[in-house]
């Protein structure tokens, strides 16, 4: 469908005086101040079709350089099945690419998938409010570049007109006590062989005290179970997760106020069913990947990006399978070397099918070992990897992790 198609473009503003009240939408009797900004798209969808199509829109600017966020409000109808805003990895527009214009989510040149990072929601009810606790804000970098992504479908026999209506409420910078963080734990690792049942497990540590008041699990459509839980920082692991979801398309939202101690840990693991003659890997694409993820919303923000997005030293547990850290160095060994993952983009990490499978089937324990001597290797042999010289600079430079890898022979 052209662009040519909507009666309105996604469009940002600064609302200068009046209101802005969602109709509808429980809870929500606020009026918006003079400097709400609202996100607003209209879609006409002719019957029995769905479109995922995306769009870049802006925070407006602030002398402050930042804006803050203190909660949000949404509203759709009309045929959409779930609306997301993110992050980019954007400074400036690309080439070719407007703000406000239309654009299909994947494929082409313009792919604007290909930019997004941190959620800062992802939406499969028809409305909600979310209000932040008083004096803790979600900070945006002023003008900064966001993703609006709107998967439309419309099963009738009428041509239906979606609307999406998204208000992020903004307060002072003299009204913030805290700043408030998105936790994006993401399992880079999935493989799905053709026809059969399949898992992918993660668990992150947190490393300083933090309340929660917002979480969600996500999958593709291949998912099947969905399950979170909160292992404490010592003594037996939860037995009973936080949030379960069986429905890829309307996992449940887990909302309230829970402490999350350091030391403490996330764990989820995801099961699949794959019905077709084909393997599916980890991914952006809905239909062509999988995925295995949860993010909530937490407060006081740490400090340290990488355990936010839950890499380097704050994963303990990768992998479902049997086989230690060394025969699994074995087998990433044998994978392409454009397999290796890139996991320095939040949200978007990419990784070749050959390494997933190899993680995958390695023991839970064995990831986290294969992660610290991955990244030795990385900082300490960047010249040498990948190339006829990287194992003898790895082992060479890379000693202790190394010998943690090889002298865990076991999954226990």
């Amino acid at each position: 469908m052209s662009p040519d198609s909507w009666s309105v473009g996604a469009r940002c503003a600064l609302l200068l005086g009046g209101s802005l009240v969602i109709a509808g939408v429980s809870g929500c009797t606020e009026s918006a101040s003079s400097s709400d900004v609202k996100f607003s798209l209209r879609h006409q969808l002719p019957p029995g079709t769905e479109d995922r199509l995306c769009q870049l829109v802006q925070i407006p600017t602030s002398a402050d350089g930042e804006v803050y966020v203190n909660g949000r409000t949404h509203q759709w109808a009309g045929g959409g099945h779930h609306v997301g805003l993110y992050r980019t990895t954007l400074d400036k527009l690309p080439a070719g690419v407007e703000l406000d214009r239309d654009e299909q989510c994947w494929g082409g040149p313009n792919s604007l998938m290909q930019y997004a990072t941190d959620f800062i929601t992802l939406e499969q009810t028809e409305k909600a409010t979310v209000d932040f606790p008083e004096g803790v804000a979600l900070p945006f970098k002023s003008g900064e570049i966001l993703l609006m992504q709107v998967h439309a479908l419309n099963a009738s026999d009428f041509p239906q007109t979606v609307t999406v209506d998204i208000a992020l409420r903004t307060i002072a910078k003299s009204q913030v006590k805290q700043k408030m963080a998105l936790l994006q734990f993401y399992d880079p690792y999935i493989y799905l062989s053709p026809r059969a049942g399949s898992l992918a497990n993660l668990r992150c540590e947190i490393p300083g005290d933090v309340t929660m008041i917002e979480a969600n699990a996500h999958f593709h459509t291949h998912g099947v179970d969905h399950q979170v839980f909160l292992d404490p920082p010592s003594g037996p692991r939860e037995t009973v997760p936080f949030l379960h979801s069986t429905d890829w398309e309307h996992p449940p939202r887990w909302s309230g106020t829970m402490a999350l101690p350091a030391g403490s840990h996330i764990r989820f693991r995801c099961k699949y069913e794959n019905f077709e003659d084909r393997v599916f890997v980890q991914g952006q694409d809905v239909y062509a990947n999988e995925m295995c993820s949860f993010w909530a919303y937490v407060y006081p923000a740490p400090e340290d990006r990488t355990a936010m997005d839950c890499i380097g030293s704050h994963v303990s547990e990768y992998g479902v399978g049997t086989q230690s850290c060394a025969a699994t160095t074995d087998c990433i060994r044998a994978c392409p070397p454009g397999d290796s993952p890139d996991l320095s983009v939040p949200g978007l990490f990419t990784v070749g099918a050959c390494y997933q499978q190899c993680i995958v089937n390695s023991c839970p324990s064995a990831g986290a070992l294969l992660d610290r001597q991955e990244q030795c290797a990385t900082a300490s042999c960047a010249a040498e990897c990948p190339g006829p010289g990287c194992q003898a600079c790895v082992a060479a430079r890379c000693q202790a992790e190394v010998a943690a890898c090889q002298s865990a022979s076991s999954c226990s």
